[in-house]
Parts: structure tokens; sequence; C-alpha cells
């Protein structure tokens, strides 16, 4: 087994990292693996929150936030430049994401120029920059692109959301054969559904929540960080969503698609009568 990365002391940036996974990835990163955290997120009260508590239990740690909405490519330069100017990164955790659990016509243009900016453009923009940035520093650095399994297979009712991270998928499994840096790595860690605040905000936690479905915040956080540390091109956490997508390999995609869309319209009925109460 390949030696894991030391984060001890290294400066991470996290995206997305105001709650849910990504503010779990940051707690882990300083209170585990003894990094600093540079926290990037839209909401300042909640990044405020995480880096009190971070350096409440690890002092010793330096942790630092800035504010950005990821949805707006005119700031992604300005935001690289005032990154790569005042932190030296040995990884960056790309994270931020949006979703949604509708009909795909219930959601305005705007929605989904919001989601194609955050899900992919950003991370797009991004991953080229630091790759810039660690061949011009000749250092050892990694980058995590957080994905999703709706990346591997259609999922009905999160149409948009599933097209994005499935650009996601072809993308960063490209771009690691186009790396020469071989000190530099570059890992797609796609999980199911996980116990967030994303899937309380999308509705899917009213059908799904307490069930075998969502993977705890905790331990996928821990998954995402061996991703990174193991510099694993791919990793899909826990055996049941690796077996749905052997399953999804197997049987006509059509089978497939109706299967989840069955699921999902049960879970979007009971979003709806929730909604009603």
């Amino acid at each position: 087994m390949a030696t894991p990365m030391n984060l001890h002391n290294k400066w991470v940036l996290v995206t997305g990292a105001s709650s849910g996974l990504g503010a779990e990835i940051a707690k882990q990163l300083a209170w585990q693996h003894g990094a600093h955290v540079l926290l990037l997120a839209r909401r300042e009260a909640e990044l405020k929150a995480l880096k009190n508590e971070i350096q409440q239990k690890t002092p010793q740690q330096q942790c630092q936030y800035l504010c950005a909405d990821l949805s707006r490519p005119e700031a992604y330069a300005d935001l690289f430049e005032l990154i790569s100017k005042n932190y030296e990164l040995d990884a960056v955790i790309l994270n931020a994401g949006v979703t949604w659990f509708e009909e795909d016509r219930q959601h305005s243009w705007d929605d989904f120029q919001t989601m194609l900016h955050t899900n992919v453009s950003s991370v797009v923009y991004f991953t080229r920059a630091f790759l810039n940035y660690f061949d011009n520093k000749q250092s050892d650095g990694a980058l995590l692109v957080v994905g999703s399994m709706a990346g591997m297979v259609a999922v009905p009712y999160q149409s948009a959301y599933s097209g994005s991270k499935a650009f996601l998928s072809h993308y960063c499994q490209g771009i690691c054969e186009e790396i020469s840096n071989k000190d530099y790595s570059l890992s797609l860690f796609a999980p199911g559904g996980i116990d967030t605040e994303l899937n309380s905000k999308s509705g899917l936690a009213f059908y799904f929540s307490g069930s075998l479905v969502l993977q705890s915040v905790e331990s996928c956080a821990a998954e995402a960080l061996e991703t990174l540390r193991y510099r694993k091109s791919l990793f899909v956490p826990r055996f049941s969503n690796r077996l749905q997508i052997f399953a999804s390999k197997i049987f006509p995609k059509k089978i497939n698609n109706r299967v989840i869309a069955v699921t999902y319209r049960k879970a979007l009925k009971a979003k709806r009568q929730q909604q009603h109460h």
C-alpha cells in the first residue's frame, strides 16, 4: 500500500465548508490530521462558528475562512489570486455543490445556472488553476473533487444535478491521465446519499432519513480524506453503492432508470405531503 500523504501542519482548502460534508471534512482535517484549514463558502456566520469550533478543540492548528459565492464565475480569478498569494496550500478539496429534488421543469433557468456554475464551472476553473499552482511550486500537492454516485447512474427528479456530476466524473478521470507532474494527484470521491443539510434542504431526507440509504457524514468525510491521502483516482464509498453501480452496468439503462424513478417518486410524494403539513 502506498504511503499516505501527511497533512500535519499543511494548509488545506475546503470549499462548501459552512455545513454538511465540507464542515465535517474541515473538522477531521484539523482534529485528526493536524492540518491547517482554509474554509470557503457563502455564509459567514456559519464559517465563523465552524472556525471557532475547530480552534477551541485544536488551538494549535490555524483556521481561516473566506466568503465567496461559487455560482459567480466572474469572481473566480480574483478569488484564486487572493488564495494563492496569501496561503501555501498543500491540498485542495472542491466540495461545494448545489442540488434540488423535484421535477426538472419546476426549477427556473436561474436555478439551473446557479447549479451549473457551482457544480461544474467552479470545479473546472479551480482544477486548472491549482494544477498550474502546484506545477509552479513543484510540490507534491493533492486535489480532491467531491462528485456523486448520481454522476454514474441517471437519477430522475435530480436530473440536472445528476448531469452535472456526470460531467465531473468524466472530466476528473480524463484529467488524471493528462497530469504530467507525478508528485501531484487528482482524486474523484463519489458518495451516494449523505445525511447532511444539503439533502435536508432538497427534501430527500423526508423519505430517506434514518434509513440505511444515507451514509453518516462522519464516515463519509473520513473516507473522503483517505481517498485524498492515498491519492486514489476514483473512490465510491460503501459496498452497497459500489454494488449498485455494478448492477447498473449489467442491466439495461431503461430498467435501472425506472427502478430509481419509482423510489424517488415515492420520496417526492413524501416530501410534498410533509410540506403541506
